[in-house]
């Protein structure tokens, strides 16, 4: 990332961020996965956003507007289009319209989301946040193939002090993406429009100033083939041996493919450090 921002002097409270930047699309693209109470980011983030992300170059323009003691951010950004990018299933993304054209690069658009969030407080110490998301992009100019995102999330967090605190989290997406089929030279190229759906909900509990407990269901389609979907649940521990720069993270999970025989059980143990300042996360 590396982007300037506006927070103050614009009419109407009005804020802009300009650069290479996390797009505001849900509460979790927001993070870098260090941030993160579980280990690891999430399958439909992975398959429908990217696997480092809903990342791109652009302009943000947002403000936030009071109702009483509740608060609505509205929010817009015009994009670069290289979230465009495609996802790799074996069947490729390319231009396969001649033999030499084989290893043409994809040439997307340029790419509009927009983001409407409503904070409510409910109480000195806790409050739930609720979202709406879409997202318009271009895949590849010259055969007009786009992709489309929506989403919804919903965030609950009650943290009475520095020791203690309770996380609800939950975001679904949906992605309607133009697939363009391998074919061989000469034939007209097939384009069919893939639906994929994918959510994930968690719940973290911090029950000491170090410790941590959670646990995570999650599920997604491919993104690009039609019937294919992965689900995964488990459970997750955190312990931070030095404030928020060092940390311990065990996670115990179970995965079921639609392309394997079996369910698969996974148990990771993460040695987390970071260098250097870091700002405060949002809510």
């Amino acid at each position: 990332e590396a982007y300037a921002t506006i927070l103050r002097g614009l009419p109407w409270g009005l804020q802009v961020r300009a650069g290479k930047y996390r797009v505001d699309f849900g509460k979790l693209n927001l993070l870098h996965p260090h941030a993160y109470s579980f280990l690891d980011t999430p399958l439909a983030h992975q398959e429908l956003l990217g696997e480092e992300g809903l990342i791109d170059i652009g302009a943000n323009l947002n403000t936030q507007i009071p109702i009483g003691k509740a608060a609505l951010t509205l929010s817009v950004n015009l994009l670069k289009g290289d979230f465009a990018e495609s996802h790799d299933h074996g069947h490729g993304d390319k231009l396969w319209l001649l033999e030499e054209e084989e290893e043409q690069e994809l040439d997307p658009g340029l790419g509009t989301s927009e983001r409407v969030a409503l904070f409510v407080p409910t109480g000195d110490y806790a409050g739930f946040e609720v979202g709406v998301n879409a997202l318009q992009g271009t895949l590849d100019e010259p055969s007009d193939r786009r992709v489309d995102l929506l989403g919804a999330d919903v965030k609950y967090r009650w943290a009475p002090d520095r020791y203690r605190s309770l996380t609800l989290q939950a975001e679904w997406l949906r992605s309607d993406r133009d697939v363009l089929h391998q074919h061989e030279p000469g034939e007209e190229p097939e384009v069919e429009q893939v639906r994929a759906d994918g959510y994930y909900a968690f719940a973290d509990y911090r029950f000491a100033q170090r410790w941590n407990l959670g646990a995570i269901l999650e599920a997604t389609d491919l993104a690009e083939e039609e019937g294919v979907s992965v689900e995964r649940y488990g459970a997750f521990a955190g312990f931070q041996v030095m404030e928020e720069t060092t940390m311990l993270r065990l996670l115990l999970r179970r995965t079921d493919h639609d392309e394997l025989a079996e369910p698969y059980h996974e148990a990771v143990l993460q040695l987390l450090f970071s260098l250097g300042p870091h700002q405060a996360h949002w809510f």
